[in-house]
């Protein structure tokens, strides 16, 4: 029979050491007894110096792949796994087993996964460079925000024949961006506040005609501040009148007051203008709730009709006569916009309502000394 793939390492005669690879093959006469051996001596030092250039270049390249902060792998054609670096185990948790295969994609956050999927099968096709962001599951659990990258290697066919990618995590990075853009969004909404303010505060102190001044109070903000601007007045016999409603499409604003026509506000209302008139405090709603729709709808067509409109979120506060009790509502609500109102604007809505209500009273005051001078001539 064949012995073959036994490599031994000998010295040779100058002392050099030199690796072989021995084959033999027994003879045999016709009756099948012995009668030699033949026998190979292969001299193999120059490939198995090669192998072992390669291990240690392999051992050095890992070496060094694992102390890159980034994640490093390689993906098959299709996106299967074929490798990564250590600190893809270390950031993600998962152990080999875990992420072989397609298993790497539990570590992408479920509300990504198909729209990397996506972005991915786009690459594949192009044969381009993948470039995502995405969040992906920490070792503690966490979700955090991370750049995905991958270039393809093409074989002389031009073939993809493995993709190399790397993830790195960006998620501070990007908290702070958006912390920085929130903050000159509110720059910008407080610098839009001031002026708002300033233009109405002008308008209601050179003005007795208070009504007509509201209205342009009203039109003031939008879309400034809001989409919807509504001020709504108690009347004495205890009904509730809107006296401006504001928006930038006149059928939206055709389309309320036929829906207050068919359904008057409502003194006992749990929310809203009915709310803050009997109460005389004002309201915020970061967010009106489809629960909040129910609990002031006077039944399904009006139900049907205030989710059509479409709000998303509300400030409202009181206006006072001159004894302190409430008689208008100064309403601000976002819709298209997608605006959410939070504290400042509660405040900068509750000083132009004492400034309204200062001019109301002034202007009633007004009208009591026109209508004394009349009866006295």
């Amino acid at each position: 029979g064949l012995v073959g793939g036994i490599e031994v390492q000998r010295q040779r005669g100058d002392g050099a050491l030199v690796d072989a690879r021995l084959s033999a093959a027994l003879l045999e006469d016709a009756a099948g007894r012995p009668t030699g051996i033949i026998a190979i001596i292969e001299d193999i030092t120059d490939r198995k110096r090669a192998e072992r250039a390669l291990r240690e270049s392999e051992a050095r390249f890992r070496s060094v792949v694992d102390l890159v902060p980034d994640l490093l792998w390689q993906c098959e054609p299709d996106g299967s796994w074929a490798w990564c670096n250590s600190r893809w185990y270390a950031y993600t948790g998962q152990t080999p087993a875990e992420a072989e295969g397609f298993g790497w994609l539990s570590a992408i956050h479920p509300d990504d996964r198909e729209t990397s999927d996506a972005v991915f099968a786009a690459a594949v096709t192009a044969r381009s460079t993948f470039r995502r962001e995405h969040r992906m599951r920490r070792r503690d659990g966490a979700y955090r925000w991370c750049l995905v990258q991958a270039e393809p290697y093409r074989d002389e066919a031009g073939q993809i024949v493995r993709w190399f990618g790397a993830v790195t995590d960006v998620h501070d990075q990007r908290l702070a961006l958006e912390t920085a853009e929130a903050a000159r969004a509110e720059g910008d909404a407080a610098r839009q506040r001031v002026a708002f303010l300033a233009e109405a505060s002008a308008r209601l102190s050179g003005s007795l005609d208070v009504e007509t001044t509201l209205r342009t109070v009203a039109d003031l903000a939008v879309p400034a501040l809001a989409d919807w601007c509504f001020v709504e007045v108690r009347e004495e016999d205890g009904t509730i009148r809107p006296m401006a409603i504001a928006h930038s499409d006149p059928a939206k604003v055709a389309l309320v007051h036929e829906g207050l026509r068919r359904y008057p506000i409502d003194i006992e209302a749990p929310f809203g203008t009915g709310h803050v008139l009997r109460t005389g405090q004002p309201e915020l709603a970061p967010e009106i709730t489809d629960e909040i729709l129910r609990s002031i709808a006077q039944d399904a067509e009006h139900l049907a009709l205030l989710r059509h409109i479409g709000f998303r979120s509300s400030l409202s506060v009181p206006l006072f006569d001159s004894d302190g009790r409430p008689v208008a509502v100064l309403s601000l609500v976002s819709a298209e916009s997608d605006r959410h109102f939070g504290p400042a604007d509660l405040a900068m809505a509750e000083e132009v309502a004492r400034r309204a209500s200062a001019a109301l009273g002034s202007a009633r005051l007004y009208a009591a000394e026109q209508a004394a001078l009349r009866r006295a001539t």
